[in-house]
């Protein structure tokens, strides 16, 4: 199809407009960078892009110091992804919210990427990625962004039978084994008056246990990840940022505070 555009092109006859931009959205940890590179790869396979590199980028490697450094920070990121794909995580964050007199930083950032997406179409690929909320909220912010983002794929949280045969799988590589009731456990949440499941597998060698929430209401619906040292349970988000403490109240029970002041506890 890219060559037949190209054909038509040279010709001088009208071609269709195609964009190859992406929105990611789904909760960390489920495999959107890994997809980004396969689709650089499918995208490079089939002429779209001269390469399948993807370039990773976040907030902190497109904003300067001060007004007008923005620019050249991003442009010079982008031009590192010319030709191949510029994946950009937690997108969101570009664009943030409660700054007294806005995001000025972020709005350059912003009408920077759009600029150069226009004006190199036909050699960059942008793929977005964060929470579903977040990644609404931010194509919201400019009519561009959304007209470019027009496509989205949902990266679904990990059932919970999905993160048993996670742990499972890391243990075999680390020539271990996993009894069933050690792999995963399916724990009541109660916070804020309401009641939701909570998906714990034990994944933890050095990077800390996975976790899934079903329905979580408030501080609770954050959480994706887990940490116990002896007899206290720390409940962070995808950034690592403490969500709840909780101490064990007796078998099988934690109860504890929201980082907001929230009682939370945590049952088999």
């Amino acid at each position: 199809a890219s060559t037949l555009a190209r054909v038509r092109a040279d010709r001088g006859l009208a071609t269709s407009a195609r964009s190859l931009h992406l929105a990611f959205t789904g909760p960390p940890g489920t495999g959107k960078t890994t997809i980004a590179r396969i689709v650089a790869k499918i995208y490079c396979g089939l002429g779209f892009i001269k390469s399948d590199k993807v370039i990773e980028a976040t907030r902190r490697d497109m904003v300067g110091e001060h007004l007008g450094s923005t620019a050249i920070k991003t442009s010079t990121l982008i031009d590192s992804a010319m030709d191949g794909v510029l994946f950009i995580d937690e997108a969101y964050t570009l664009v943030q919210q409660g700054l007294s007199g806005g995001d000025a930083f972020g709005r350059e950032a912003v009408d920077t990427l759009l600029a150069r997406m226009e004006d190199d179409r036909d050699r960059l690929v942008v793929i977005i990625a964060g929470y579903d909320a977040e990644i609404d909220r931010f194509l919201a912010s400019n009519d561009g962004l959304a007209s470019r983002f027009a496509r989205r794929v949902r990266f679904d949280s990990y059932t919970p039978d999905e993160l048993a045969r996670i742990a499972d799988f890391i243990a075999r590589k680390r020539d271990s084994s996993l009894t069933r009731e050690a792999m995963v456990g399916a724990w009541r949440v109660s916070t804020e008056g309401a009641n939701c499941q909570m998906f714990m597998a034990l994944t933890r060698w050095s990077t800390g246990f996975r976790a899934a929430s079903r329905g979580c209401p408030g501080d609770a619906a954050n959480v994706s990840s887990w940490t116990i040292n002896g007899n206290q349970v720390v409940l962070s988000d995808s950034g690592g940022n403490r969500v709840a403490t909780l101490f064990s109240s007796g078998s099988d029970r934690f109860d504890g505070q929201t980082t907001s002041g929230r009682a939370i506890s945590l049952a088999r």
